[in-house]
């Protein structure tokens, strides 16, 4: 039993050898098929499984087809060559038994394959391959782990993949390296706000971030959508308000928010004297105009309501006194309406305008703005 098992090894080790000539010898004459054939055959034997040599003409193989100028023998062989011939060396890397290949591997892995597994990250990256790069920079970033450019790529690319759990944890990477950029935390503190809903977390990134990058203007907008997403309105229009005087380019947007605020905690004579600060300082800011003419339109609108539920006698009593309120809400929220329609033509406020007119008996109102 004992001498039949030596010749069946021996038996093995010549045709590994043979398996292994032919396949270089295939790659040499760039018959890339026979090649992988002869590689996979061999690599797949369990008696091959601690042998260095197999693994390490695997990665050599896998390697050349990824590296064929032909692209169409290259895809029919193999969708992801790089990722083979990086398994192949590292299998061959771990079998330290034959230094000879696990060396070779090793360097194999080092000078040849890591550098190709960014290019070719980039490559899919630009083609909208997403889901395919980020494997190939997990690779990259075993073996380069400190190297910032692979971190940073795959810490977008997951992002764009919406895999938030890698993007937040090659973000944090990158700011244990010391590697801080306005960038990095506005990405974090996005995640964490629009993903997460985790607005503590999302609020412990923005004080850092405001220690570094105090003068970002961007962390003030972050700040308010924090405050506003914790339920800390008050302070979110304290905040609006000190900023408008900081950034007058921006006054009107700050003036315009603190309206929607205001309208959205039912406080209407604040939300209607922001929206008119933001209307005087931009006539034609279409939101503003829209927002305080609806807010006239729901007043005369609920009131309008109530008349037409009214009995005969209910109106006789109380309806023309009603009447009289609603017009002159419908009258004010008319010229904010108005301007809004010139800007957009829109058919709900079209509809608005129509309800409003009849409302007010304006029929040549309606007929204009039917005929527009």
């Amino acid at each position: 039993m004992k001498g039949f098992l030596i010749i069946f090894l021996s038996v093995f080790s010549l045709i590994s050898n043979a398996q292994i000539q032919n396949a270089l010898l295939a790659v040499k004459n760039g018959n890339l098929g026979q090649a992988k054939y002869l590689a996979d055959s061999l690599s797949d034997l369990s008696e091959s499984a601690s042998n260095a040599e197999v693994f390490y003409i695997k990665g050599i193989v896998y390697e050349h087809i990824f590296l064929s100028p032909d692209s169409t023998i290259r895809k029919s062989l193999e969708q992801h060559p790089l990722k083979i011939a990086y398994s192949a060396f590292e299998r061959a890397k771990s079998l330290s038994a034959n230094k000879r290949y696990s060396t070779a591997a090793a360097k194999r892995i080092d000078s040849a394959i890591t550098p190709n597994l960014l290019v070719e990250s980039n490559l899919l990256i630009k083609q909208k391959k997403v889901d395919e790069a980020i494997p190939l920079l997990e690779l990259f970033i075993k073996e380069k782990p400190k190297d910032t450019s692979g971190i940073i790529l795959t810490a977008i690319t997951a992002e764009k993949a919406l895999n938030y759990e890698l993007a937040k944890t090659q973000y944090q990477k990158l700011i244990s390296l010391n590697h801080k950029t306005p960038f990095i935390y506005k990405s974090l503190i996005s995640i964490y706000m629009e993903n997460d809903n985790n607005f503590r977390e999302a609020y412990n990134y923005l004080i850092q971030a405001k220690a570094l990058f105090s003068k970002d203007p961007d962390l003030n907008k972050f700040e308010v959508n924090i405050l506003m997403n914790s339920d800390k309105k008050k302070e979110a229009i304290r905040k609006m308000d000190s900023l408008a005087t900081l950034e007058p380019e921006n006054k009107k947007i700050y003036f315009y928010n603190i309206g929607v605020v205001y309208q959205g905690m039912d406080s209407v004579k604040l939300a209607k004297s922001y929206y008119e600060r933001a209307i005087s300082l931009d006539p034609d800011f279409y939101e503003a105009n829209y927002n305080l003419g609806g807010i006239y339109y729901q007043k005369a609108k609920a009131i309008y309501a109530k008349i037409n539920s009214m009995n005969y006698g209910e109106y006789q009593k109380s309806g023309k006194t009603l009447e009289y309120e609603a017009n002159n809400f419908a009258k004010e929220s008319l010229p904010y309406f108005e301007k809004s329609y010139s800007l957009r033509k829109e058919e709900s406020l079209k509809a608005f305008l129509t309800d409003l007119y009849k409302n007010l008996k304006m029929k040549d109102k309606i007929k204009s703005l039917n005929q527009k």
